[in-house]
């Protein structure tokens, strides 16, 4: 596709391409199925204390990996969103939330893990029965439901965000703009991400809000190089207007090369 084509000079570096494809959509669902699952886990160390003692290692690692997962999917879509635009329906400032919460996630599931090794066993090594939590294993239990709560929520609202962005205008739309004409993708663009493609090597241009990337037209243009290269990195709508307003053909071609819509 053109608006994953279209890259800017400097970006690179791990997160943002693995054997040419985006590393974002690859990685993404790591964190949205780690996270509920580690979530899980401390919700059931918070009622079985026995499955705490004996087994809150492996949620408290389960945590930890779910949070690395949650910060390589901000990374990593940090790198796509400069490829393709602004995801919309705010998808980006709450996925950027989602490693805090992790985070949290892990440390609550370590803090119960060690209150409850530390409070209760089934008893002493002379029988005596070892001492329980009491107000303190409860006050624990109940802050790592609430984070284990918590990350479940925000995992669906990043989601769904995310399925708004890539998907809602295909279903609302048909697929189609708001005129019914070729079909424009879901990703935004601001005036500034445009007017860095300002040349042959990387040519967008604005016109009539849409954002298109000119760049393989310019040595296509019938009218040679320069009228299309007096374009770039600007808003075009008004020269594109001026030389072919009524036209259906020039329409129809810009069309082809629509990446986005202006934010």
């Amino acid at each position: 596709m053109d608006d994953v084509r279209a890259i800017a000079a400097g970006q690179g570096g791990p997160f943002d391409l693995i054997d040419g494809l985006p590393v974002h959509p690859l990685v993404v669902h790591g964190a949205v199925v780690l996270v509920p699952l580690a979530a899980l886990g401390l919700v059931l160390m918070a009622v079985w204390p026995r499955f705490s003692r004996r087994h809150g290692w492996l949620v408290v690692a389960l945590a930890v990996v779910a949070a690395g997962a949650a910060v390589v999917s901000v990374r990593s879509g940090e790198a796509f969103q400069e490829r393709v635009g602004e995801p919309g329906f705010d998808h980006a400032e709450l996925g950027e939330v989602l490693p805090w919460l992790a985070g949290g996630l892990a440390l609550a599931a370590l803090v119960l893990w060690l209150v409850d090794r530390r409070g209760g066993g089934d008893a002493w090594d002379d029988g005596a029965p070892r001492p329980r939590g009491g107000v303190l294993r409860l006050l624990v239990a109940v802050v790592a439901m609430l984070v284990a709560l918590a990350n479940v929520v925000w995992v669906a609202r990043v989601g769904h965000s995310g399925a708004q962005s890539v998907w809602l205008d295909e279903v609302s739309d048909g697929g189609t703009d708001d005129d019914g004409g070729a079909e424009v993708p879901a990703a935004t663009f601001t005036e500034a991400q445009v007017a860095q493609r300002d040349d042959a090597a990387a040519c967008w241009t604005i016109v009539g809000g849409v954002v298109y990337d000119l760049t393989e037209w310019i040595e296509r243009h019938p009218g040679g190089r320069a009228p299309i290269e007096s374009l770039c990195g600007t808003d075009g709508t008004v020269l594109f207007t001026a030389q072919h307003e009524g036209q259906e053909e020039p329409a129809e071609e810009l069309a082809e090369y629509a990446i986005g819509r202006l934010a």
